[in-house]
Parts: C-alpha cells; sequence; structure tokens
C-alpha cells in the first residue's frame, strides 16, 4: 500500500471538513514530507501518537505496532493553508524532475516536495542545491 497517497488524502480530506487535526500512519518518508510541510509554514506541528498495549488483545497489538501521528492543521482567519495537496509520482509511474523542471512550479505558488539524493527536500532548496529527483507531492 501507498502510505504517502494515504496520508495525504487523509490531509485533503480533514482540510475539506474543517478538522483541527488528523491521525496518519507515521511512515519514515511520510514522516519527512511531514517536516517540509512543516518548515514551509502548511501545518501547525505533528506528534507521535502513543498506544496503550496493555489493554489490548494480542491480535490487536500486532495491529497497533504500526507508528501513528497525529498531524495537526493550520488554519487562518478560518481558511486553511492547504489549498491543494497533490501526490504527483507513484509506485505504479515515477516522476522524476531536473532542478531546471522545478523552477516553473515555484511560480505558480505550489512548493514541490523532491526526494533527491540529498535527503528530502522542497523545491526551493532542491534548486538552491542544483539536484533533481523525484517529485513525491505538490502542496499549494
Amino acid at each position: 500500500m501507498d502510505w504517502i497517497s494515504d496520508g495525504i488524502t487523509r490531509i485533503r480530506n480533514a482540510v475539506m471538513l474543517n478538522k483541527p487535526s488528523v491521525v496518519v500512519r507515521g511512515t519514515k518518508t511520510f514522516l519527512q514530507v511531514l517536516d517540509i510541510m512543516k518548515l514551509e509554514g502548511f501545518i501547525k506541528d505533528y506528534v507521535k501518537v502513543e498506544q496503550n498495549f496493555d489493554e489490548m488483545k494480542k491480535k490487536d497489538a500486532k495491529k497497533a505496532l504500526k507508528q501513528m501521528c497525529e498531524v495537526k492543521l493550520l488554519y487562518r482567519e478560518s481558511r486553511s493553508v492547504i489549498m491543494s495537496l497533490k501526490r504527483v509520482s507513484k509506485p505504479s509511474l515515477r516522476i522524476y524532475v531536473s532542478a531546471d523542471e522545478l523552477k516553473p512550479t515555484l511560480k505558480r505558488f505550489v512548493v514541490p516536495i523532491v526526494s533527491t539524493s540529498k535527503g528530502m527536500l522542497s523545491g526551493r532548496y532542491a534548486i538552491h542545491h542544483n539536484v533533481g529527483g523525484e517529485l513525491i507531492c505538490e502542496v499549494g
């Protein structure tokens, strides 16, 4: 399953319903995406959700071992800061871009998130370091 797409869809649905927060799967890659969204000012914060294993049965404990995190969404004047959130590269169709191809996206007031050889970077930092990579998603 594609946990990045799942997390993006959960955030997009929570924004449409004006929810203050949403719980998503906290995979390593998606936590890096959340770090960039926080750095760029699209979300307030995210925290890892602690789960109580004493109250769970054995078969439920295995499911609970999956790390979850709560994303606190950012609103200004009762409007979400996130206007659009789109998954670009998918497991079935990977999209790779160079630093030169990222420059026009910044003019559309969209922040691309790129997985590069230097780690997960926003489009602005990828252009600054002159590296390209897989275009994970675009946030606007």
